[in-house]
């Protein structure tokens, strides 16, 4: 199930996360008009209140039911619940594939984690 969704991070704190996780690797970071991929792939599109990859340090119940279309996520809920806006909506997933995620991408950069913090190396594409 989760090898049939690519994934985004909807937040810079957990960008951050994810990339001290793999602190011994530079990484390449996409930014995307999420407004503009909800246009095209809406239909496709489903979030999540949790980490659906991570099962350390806890294995929340996770399924089918875990991914909720937009229109029925219970954002309100889970803001009062999870402590705010901007921990209510975990993922943005999109079954499948972005073949087209180009269109979106607003920047492109390559990161690295150190000290504590990740940094930008190298702006690889930025729209103008």
């Amino acid at each position: 199930m989760l090898n049939g969704r690519v994934f985004f991070w909807l937040t810079e704190a957990r960008l951050e996360t994810l990339l001290a996780a793999y602190k011994d690797r530079m990484q390449l970071v996409l930014e995307v008009d999420t407004v503009a991929l909800l246009d095209k792939h809406g239909a496709k599109t489903a979030l999540t209140p949790m980490n659906t990859g991570c099962t350390s340090p806890m294995a929340f119940p996770r399924g089918l039911e875990s991914f909720l279309p937009p229109h029925n996520y219970p954002f309100e809920e889970n803001k009062r619940k999870k402590g705010g806006q901007t921990k209510a909506i975990v993922e943005l997933t999109v079954e499948y594939s972005v073949p087209d995620i180009a269109d979106f991408t607003m920047r492109a950069t390559h990161r690295e984690f150190e000290n504590g913090a990740s940094k930008i190396v190298e702006v690889v594409y930025e729209r103008r």
